[in-house]
């Protein structure tokens, strides 16, 4: 819808027969988003454990963001039609409050349940997919649609402007640091693991639709900017000083380049990534058709209409061409979806469901979760056992050392003794041989037995011939 409203052929914008197209499809917007959400409250205030399934499944939960991403075209929608209309600025601005507690949501309180919760507990690297993306996407698009309202909005109330635009470049801040955090994720598991699954290969394209609505946010904050400099507005608590009109138009221009530029350097990384998730289609090639072709759509729209916005901005022929073929191809893509959805789905039947439900069901939860204790309880003992095992091992060689160390010191000391005897046993044959047979006379004459000389017969005598 915004991609022919962007039109760049003429530059003022799409003809009117292209508007009524796009204006078709906002209505059609408008009573899908409506109907759809509404089945999804309905369905959570019937069984509530749906809901946990929806806000604790990693990578899954990020699929959340599509509501707000919803509202955001019904805003842009409102400021495209009727910006003629003081009351429907006033509606858009409303309803973009009441986007901005739901992207938030998303954008941050999601991210940090994925991050300290989810994650740690059951999230390995291959898991990561696309979809992950799609948590940033709704900041972005918020922050595009807060632009377009400042823009219209400006008539009505200078602060309303003011602060939306403001609160929009804060959204837009957060979502790059978060975009740059995943998407370098995201590129490790891609270089580390195979590609994604057949149900979330189309997810590869998610990261256009991030970069390339960051850009077309960027450029409208920019220009919004540039002409608030220019009607003399400036960032001061007191009376701003008068300033030349050649130097508010020179920094308003400065600004609405800076915008520029910002812009197509995210394109440039949003054609990166259209390349890859196309060439990872052309090498999977997919079979089956399922909801998630889906992400093919709206990431080649919004890639379709920054370049469009750009295209117009710049008055390139070679750019308004290119934005052309983009509107054509997401067109396509679009009618291809939309018939394939309506065969399935609704002729046939058989697409439309919530693989992996039945384990949320809270029987099933509560089966899981005892398998879950008895397998940590199982784990534990497991570990006990391996400790008691190692433990045991451990005093076993303890014991080992101990009786080899005892051994060599029985060894030691037998040896020490042997050679003590040794040395004893050639001393006394040594003296025995150096002396004269005169000293061994004993008073009762020389048959005297060795006997009486102490033991083994080897004791000293004295002068007298007594012991």
């Amino acid at each position: 819808m915004q991609s022919y409203l962007n039109e760049p052929y003429p530059l003022t914008g799409g003809p009117r027969w292209l508007r009524d197209i796009a204006y078709v499809l906002w209505i059609t917007d408008i009573v899908l988003t409506g109907s759809f959400l509404m089945l999804l409250l309905l369905r959570w205030m019937m069984y509530p454990w749906t809901l946990r399934k929806n806000l604790l499944e990693f990578p899954g939960n990020s699929f959340l963001g599509a509501i707000p991403i919803s509202i955001n075209t019904i805003i842009i929608g409102i400021i495209g039609f009727y910006n003629h209309s003081p009351s429907a600025r006033w509606v858009a601005f409303g309803v973009w409050w009441i986007n901005l507690v739901l992207t938030l949501f998303v954008g941050v309180v999601l991210f940090v349940l994925d991050t300290t919760y989810i994650a740690p507990k059951t999230v390995t690297l291959d898991k990561i997919a696309g979809v992950w993306v799609m948590m940033t996407v709704p900041l972005f698009t918020l922050a595009g649609a807060g632009a377009n309202l400042s823009n219209y909005l400006t008539h009505q109330s200078t602060k309303a402007a003011v602060a939306v635009t403001v609160i929009s470049w804060l959204v837009w801040g957060w979502a790059i640091l978060l975009l740059t955090l995943i998407l370098a994720i995201y590129l490790w598991r891609l270089v580390s693991h195979k590609l994604p699954g057949p149900m979330l290969l189309a997810t590869s394209f998610l990261p256009v639709a991030a970069l390339s609505q960051g850009g077309y946010a960027v450029w409208e904050l920019s220009i919004f900017l540039g002409g608030l400099i220019r009607s003399g507005f400036g960032p001061t608590q007191v009376v701003t000083p008068p300033l030349a009109d050649m130097i508010r138009s020179a920094t308003a221009e400065s600004v609405h380049w800076a915008g520029i530029l910002i812009m197509l350097a995210m394109l440039g990384q949003a054609s990166v990534w259209l390349v890859h998730g196309t060439a990872s289609m052309l090498y999977q090639r997919p079979k089956n058709f399922h909801v998630g072709w889906w992400s093919l759509v709206f990431p080649w729209a919004s890639y379709a209409n920054a370049w469009a916005a750009i295209s117009r901005d710049l008055r390139n022929n070679g750019m308004r061409g290119w934005a052309d073929t983009q509107i054509v191809i997401s067109t396509i893509l679009w009618l291809f979806c939309a018939g394939m959805t309506v065969w399935f789905g609704f002729i046939k039947g058989d697409m439309f469901s919530s693989p992996g439900l039945d384990e949320w069901r809270p029987e099933k939860r509560k089966e899981a979760e005892e398998q879950e204790r008895q397998q940590q309880k199982n784990e534990e003992q497991e570990e006990k056992d391996n400790q008691r095992e190692e433990w045991e091992k451990q005093v076993r060689k303890s014991d080992e050392r101990a009786r080899a160390r005892e051994s060599e010191d029985m060894q030691a000391r037998r040896a020490e003794r042997g050679m003590q005897e040794s040395d004893h046993e050639s001393y006394m044959t040594y003296d025995l041989r150096r002396r004269p047979s005169s000293e061994f006379r004993t008073i009762d004459g020389p048959h005297h037995r060795d006997e009486e000389m102490g033991l083994n017969g080897l004791g000293s005598l004295n002068g007298n011939g007594r012991v």
